[in-house]
């Protein structure tokens, strides 16, 4: 009876050191503290209802107020954008993320997209706020700063106007590489 005790008190040992380690979360961490900074790496590509909508600038920031963090917020700029059709987008596009370092995003606030095009006319797109997005992932550079890769599906939109009206849907994509680094510092996913 004595070993089948040690038995079971081992396994229980064994058992929780294991959840101990798969339980540890990826953090983002910084050499100090300040202003995050982000710019494409790549053009940013959108597949709304359908049609797809490029954007060929990214700027980005942020506040680290901590050296390790789980989430990091980021008000996101795209600029440069097109449509294969044509049109002229009210720019800049402007996003507020909350990116998880355990690969997933926040969209924090509604984001506007408004389109002119001289054939269809006005389009109103709005991209829902919306939690646990997924996928990002991330690749620490030699140089102190992460890449940061999009390839998020499943998104909530819906358009208003003579060249989109559509009701909630949630087919969007999103894809584009963005290059994250600290003002003056260094940053890693960890």
């Amino acid at each position: 009876m004595r070993i089948v005790k040690q038995l079971s008190l081992a396994l229980v040992v064994a058992c929780a050191c294991s959840t101990a380690v798969t339980a540890s979360a990826h953090q983002f961490e910084y050499s100090k503290t300040g202003l995050l900074l982000a710019t494409a790496d790549n053009t940013q590509i959108f597949i709304i209802h359908g049609n797809e909508f490029k954007c060929t600038k990214l700027t980005a920031d942020g506040v680290v107020n901590s050296l390790k963090l789980l989430t990091q917020k980021a008000t996101v700029l795209y600029a440069g954008c097109s449509t294969p059709l044509g049109g002229t987008f009210d720019e800049p596009v402007v996003a507020l993320y909350e990116f998880s370092a355990d690969n997933t995003f926040n969209i924090l606030k509604p984001i506007n997209i408004f389109i002119l095009n001289t054939i269809f006319g006005e389009c109103h797109i709005t991209i829902e706020a919306q939690n646990n997005l997924g996928s990002v992932t991330y690749d620490n550079n030699a140089s102190g700063d992460i890449l940061l890769l999009a390839n998020v599906k499943s998104i909530k939109s819906t358009g208003l106007g003579s060249g989109c009206t559509y009701s909630l849907e949630s087919n969007m994509t999103y894809s584009g590489n963005a290059l994250v680094f600290l003002d003056g510092g260094s940053t890693k996913w960890a």
